[in-house]
C-alpha cells in the first residue's frame, strides 16, 4: 500500500511536492527477477536499509541530519546502484532542496563517472514517469519542472541537471553544485578535485562517497579516502559511514544475499596471483603489494608529491611511449626523463578506455601525442607496433619523432628486467597523483615461461575489468620509456667512475697488468695494494656502491654492484676491458 501511494505521489506531483528517499526508491527502483526478467522491487540488504534511513534522517529543525555519506562497500554490493538512485531522487524529488538542482557524478575519469550515470539512466528507462519527464543525453540528464508563482500567478520552468563529469579540477570550480557523487574516491591522490566540487552554500544537498579500499601506499594523511575514514573512526556526527567487507559479520556474503561464498571463492581463485587485490576489492580490506614484480616498499619509495609539469624543462630530453588498445585493453601514454642522478622520472600519464560499443578514439590519442610533443622536448615517441603503423606515419608527417617497436616476448623480458632494476634500485620517481599507474604497479605479476624464463607481464584476472588493477597497459608503457631512456650512453641509475688522470699506478710502479683488477669484471681480486686503494676509479665505485646500499637497504659487495652495471666505466677502464676481452678471445 505504501509503495502504491508513493508511486501515485510521483505521478501526481512530478516530484514537485517532494518524497522521502525511501518512498522514491520503492516507487521507481526495479531489478529484473526470475527466468523472464520481470521487474520487481528489490529487498534491501542491511546496509542499504541503514543508508536509506540516514538519507531521510532530519535534525530537530527538520534539516538534513547528514550532509555527507560514505558507502565503504566491497565490490558487487550495490553501492553504484544506490548512488545512482540517490542522484535521481535529489534531481526529481528531494524535499530538502526545492530550488534548481545540479548534481555532479565525479570519478578519476569520465568513463568511471558514467557507470553510476548509466545505472541512473537504467532506472529512468524502467519507469514510465521518469522516462517521460527526464531528457537523457550521453553524459547529462535534464529534469524540467514547471512551477507556479503564488504571488504573481505566473509560471516558470526550472531545470535540474545530472552530469557525469570528467576529472577537470579547474573546469569544475564555480559550479553551483547541490549534490555530488564521488565514485571510487580511493583513486584521488589529494583534495584538489574535492575543492572544485564543494557544494554551494545556498543549497541544502549532500555529498556521497563510494569506494572500496585504496592500495596501502595511499593510506596517508592528505589522501581523501584516508581522511574520510579517519573522520568516520573519530565519530564525525555529520558523516554517515557504512562498511561492508572482511570475513566476519560485515563480510559481503553476510550482508548482500546475492554475494555468495561460492562467488567470493571463485574470485579468490581468479586472483590467486594477486591476493592483495582480492583482499582490497572483493573483501574490502587494507592490502599492499604482494610478492609480484614490485614490492610494497619499492612502490612506496618511488612515490613523490608534485604537480604534473605542463611543459618540459629547458635542456632536458624526454621520451614518450604509447601502448595502444581499442576495446578490452586500455590505451596508455607515458612521458619520462632522467634526472641529474640518472633516476627515471615519470612526468605524464594519460589513459583511454574503450568498449566494444565505443572503442578508443585513436584520433584523440594522436592529437594528445602531438600536443605533448609540442610542450616537451621529446627525443623519441615509441609506439607498440600493434595497430600503430598508420598512426606512426601520421605522427611523423606532423613532426613527431615517432617509431614503432614490437612488444614481443624478448622485449617484454627486457621491460621486466628494467622495471625491477628501477624499483629495487630506487631509481624511479612517480607522481603519487597518477593513481591508475599505482594501482597497476600494485598488481603487476610475472608469468614464468619455459625454462624459468620471465616472458610475460600479466595482471590477474585476465585484463577485462573496468578498474586499472585489471590491466597492465600503463606499466608496459612505463617499461618502454625506461628501456629507451638511455641517452648518449647514459644508463638508468648509472653514475660514472672518477677519471684516472695517472692511469693505473700499479702498472706504472710494479709493471703488473691491470687485467687482474676487479674493475675489469672477470675476477674477484679486490685491491690491497695502497696504490690501488687510492685509485680514483675504485674509490668512486666504492662510494657509489655504499650510496646504493643506503638508498635501497640492500647491502652488497662492490663486485656485485659493478656487475649490475650501475656505474659507467672511465675511458681508461673501458679501453682496458676491451683489450682484455680481445686477448681472452685470441688465447681461446
Amino acid at each position: 500500500m505504501a509503495m502504491r501511494r508513493a508511486r501515485k505521489a510521483v505521478v501526481a506531483f512530478g516530484g514537485a511536492a517532494g518524497l522521502s528517499f525511501r518512498q522514491f526508491r520503492e516507487a521507481v527502483f526495479r531489478v529484473p527477477s526470475g527466468p523472464f526478467g520481470r521487474l520487481v522491487v528489490p529487498t534491501l540488504h542491511r546496509e542499504q536499509e541503514r543508508f536509506t534511513s540516514a538519507m531521510d534522517a532530519v535534525d530537530a529543525n527538520g534539516r538534513r541530519l547528514f550532509p555527507e555519506f560514505c558507502l565503504h562497500w566491497s565490490k558487487k554490493t550495490s553501492k553504484s546502484s544506490d548512488a545512482g538512485t540517490a542522484a535521481l531522487w535529489h534531481q526529481t524529488s528531494d524535499p530538502h532542496e526545492r530550488q534548481e538542482r545540479r548534481i555532479g557524478i565525479a570519478s578519476f575519469d569520465e568513463d568511471q563517472s558514467r557507470i553510476i550515470f548509466g545505472l541512473a539512466k537504467q532506472t529512468v528507462d524502467r519507469h514510465p514517469w521518469l522516462r517521460d519527464h527526464i531528457t537523457v543525453g550521453r553524459t547529462e540528464m535534464v529534469f524540467r519542472e514547471e512551477h507556479r508563482d503564488d504571488r504573481t500567478g505566473g509560471t516558470y520552468t526550472m531545470e535540474h541537471v545530472l552530469i557525469a563529469l570528467p576529472r577537470d579540477v579547474k573546469g569544475s570550480h564555480g559550479e553551483a553544485w547541490s549534490a555530488v557523487i564521488r565514485d571510487e574516491i580511493w583513486s584521488e591522490p589529494n583534495h584538489d578535485f574535492s575543492e572544485s566540487l564543494i557544494l554551494s552554500p545556498t543549497k541544502s544537498g549532500f555529498t556521497l562517497y563510494c569506494s572500496y579500499h585504496a592500495p596501502r601506499v595511499m593510506a596517508r594523511a592528505g589522501v581523501p579516502l584516508h581522511d574520510i575514514l579517519q573522520r568516520a573512526k573519530a565519530g564525525d556526527p555529520k558523516l554517515f559511514y557504512s562498511y561492508i567487507g572482511g570475513e566476519g559479520v560485515d563480510a559481503p556474503w553476510n550482508v548482500a544475499p546475492w554475494v555468495t561464498r561460492e562467488w567470493v571463492e571463485q574470485q579468490r581463485r581468479m586472483m590467486a596471483a594477486v591476493p592483495s587485490r582480492f583482499r582490497r576489492v572483493v573483501l574490502n580490506e587494507p592490502a599492499g603489494a604482494d610478492s609480484g614484480l614490485i614490492s610494497s616498499e619499492e612502490l612506496s619509495a618511488s612515490l613523490m608529491r608534485v604537480e604534473e609539469p605542463q611543459s618540459g624543462a629547458p635542456g632536458v630530453s624526454y621520451v614518450a611511449a604509447i601502448d595502444l588498445g581499442l576495446t578490452n585493453d586500455w590505451t596508455a601514454l607515458v612521458i619520462g626523463h632522467l634526472d641529474v642522478d640518472a633516476r627515471a622520472v615519470i612526468d605524464v600519464v594519460r589513459s583511454w578506455r574503450g568498449t566494444k560499443d565505443q572503442p578508443v578514439d585513436l584520433g584523440a590519442v594522436e592529437d594528445a601525442i602531438v600536443d605533448v610533443a609540442r610542450r616537451f622536448n621529446l627525443s623519441r615517441v615509441i609506439l607498440d607496433q600493434w595497430q600503430s603503423a598508420h598512426m606512426t606515419q601520421r605522427l611523423v608527417r606532423r613532426g613527431v619523432p615517432a617509431k614503432t617497436v614490437g612488444v614481443e616476448q624478448a622485449r617484454l623480458d627486457r621491460i621486466i628486467s628494467v622495471l625491477k632494476q628501477a624499483f629495487s634500485g630506487r631509481l624511479i620517481r612517480i607522481n603519487s597523483a597518477h593513481t591508475q599507474l599505482v594501482a597497476q604497479l600494485e598488481s603487476v605479476q610475472i608469468l614464468e615461461g619455459r625454462g624459468g624464463r620471465r616472458d610475460l607481464l600479466k595482471f590477474a584476472p585476465s585484463g577485462k575489468g573496468l578498474d586499472a588493477g585489471s590491466h597492465d597497459d600503463i606499466v608496459v608503457a612505463v617499461g618502454l620509456v625506461l628501456e629507451h631512456l638511455s641517452d648518449n650512453g647514459r644508463a638508468l641509475g648509472a653514475v660514472r667512475m672518477a677519471e684516472m688522470p695517472d692511469g693505473c699506478r700499479r702498472e706504472q710502479w710494479h709493471g703488473r697488468q691491470a687485467a687482474d683488477c676487479y674493475l675489469m669484471l672477470d675476477n674477484n681480486h679486490l685491491p690491497t695494494d695502497p696504490l690501488c686503494i687510492r685509485c680514483e676509479a675504485h674509490q668512486s665505485t666504492l662510494a657509489a656502491c655504499r650510496a646504493y646500499s643506503e638508498r635501497t637497504g640492500y647491502a652488497m659487495d662492490v663486485r656485485e654492484f659493478l656487475n649490475m652495471g650501475l656505474i659507467q666505466p672511465t675511458n681508461f677502464v673501458a679501453l682496458r676491458r676491451g683489450h682484455h676481452q680481445l686477448r681472452k678471445k685470441l688465447c681461446f
